[in-house]
């Protein structure tokens, strides 16, 4: 079975894998991959922490304790605006919610060619399309000796697309969130359980 250290690194592939994703479908997908082993380090560092009393001296005791840090923990992450979105949206995709209602995507289109009627550079003129120049041209000094000619792009759009989070995300462990785009959360929240990783190894477990 996978432990706390395994997800965290699989979360971080996922993380990875977001800001390379190319379609809307790859985008989602890793997001919601990143979400799922984000909550499953959570749960699997308060079942490590108890496991590891097992056969000590005193074990009740001291799991009563480990229980009242995770309790605190637990408080806090339902009050925490980033946390209890990785909360409310897993639990979407565990329960049959609107898992898709957590991370819009935005569709445009974005031209990349400069277009007959745009102001040319300094020292050129747009001329018209023709056969030998299907995208138009720029000609430079015209009449001269110096005269050029530099073919433009055809005029083309190109599909884009952005994701943006759906949720309150404006703070994290008492600050304003400075970036709430869907990549600084996701890597926000992995910090935050990286951090929590190393704190529990510590004695005692540090808040």
């Amino acid at each position: 079975m996978p432990g706390s250290t395994d997800k965290l690194r699989s979360a971080r592939a996922a993380i990875e894998g977001f800001l390379a994703s190319s379609v809307p479908a790859d985008s989602a997908r890793e997001f919601h991959r990143a979400l799922a082993d984000l909550r499953s380090v959570r749960q699997l560092l308060e079942l490590e922490t108890l496991q590891q009393l097992d056969g000590q001296p005193q074990a009740k005791a001291k799991r009563a304790t480990i229980r009242a840090y995770w309790q605190r923990e637990r408080v806090f992450s339902f009050e925490d605006p980033v946390l209890a979105f990785l909360r409310l949206a897993r639990n979407a995709d565990q329960h049959g919610g609107r898992a898709d209602g957590f991370l819009e995507v935005f569709n445009y289109q974005e031209h990349v060619a400069l277009r007959i009627g745009e102001v040319p550079p300094d020292g050129g003129e747009i001329v018209s399309m023709s056969s030998e120049y299907p995208g138009g041209a720029l000609v430079f000094d015209r009449g001269t000796p110096d005269e050029r000619t530099a073919p433009l792009p055809i005029n083309i759009s190109q599909h884009r697309y952005k994701t943006r989070i759906v949720g309150d995300v404006s703070r994290h462990c008492g600050h304003p969130t400075p970036d709430t785009s869907p990549e600084s959360v996701l890597k926000l929240i992995w910090v935050y359980y990286r951090d929590l990783w190393y704190a529990v190894r510590e004695e005692p477990m540090r808040e």
